[in-house]
């Protein structure tokens, strides 16, 4: 993979949560690139280039929070079905919400994967090894 594209985007305005990624990622997978935005309009933009470039030229997978403020995990979604439909990358909203409605929402919108944040680190790592990593493309 070229250098301009990380391995996994983090979407998410919480830091704690960035540090959380970072060491979850870190146990499993010393060599993935990761990148952090706390600013979803921020994402937007990289996304919106990513989707310019070859699909060997992406993030292999993106990690998004459901509730940020300015633009949401769904508003993310709803704008990659509009705009960035080359951009292979796959989506996984990651949220507090176990609400059956932002579940339903997300997967209209195109979520790849939908899965609740958990409570514990170990079980951070063991989604991330388990569900997230398996969808990298």
């Amino acid at each position: 993979m070229p250098a301009g594209a990380p391995d996994i985007i983090v979407v998410d305005d919480d830091q704690l949560e960035h540090e959380l990624y970072r060491q979850a990622l870190g146990r499993i997978d010393g060599d993935l690139r990761t990148e952090f935005f706390s600013d979803s309009q921020a994402a937007a933009q990289r996304f919106a280039a990513w989707a310019q470039q070859p699909s060997t030229n992406q993030p292999r997978l993106a990690l998004v929070d459901l509730y940020m403020p300015g633009m949401t995990g769904p508003d993310l979604l709803r704008t990659r079905q509009e705009h960035w439909a080359t951009l292979q990358t796959p989506f996984c909203i990651v949220s507090t919400s176990s609400a059956r409605i932002d579940r339903s929402q997300c997967r209209e919108l195109g979520c790849d994967a939908y899965f609740v944040k958990p409570s514990r680190f170990a079980e951070l790592i063991a989604l991330l090894r388990e569900k997230a990593l398996p969808l990298m493309v």
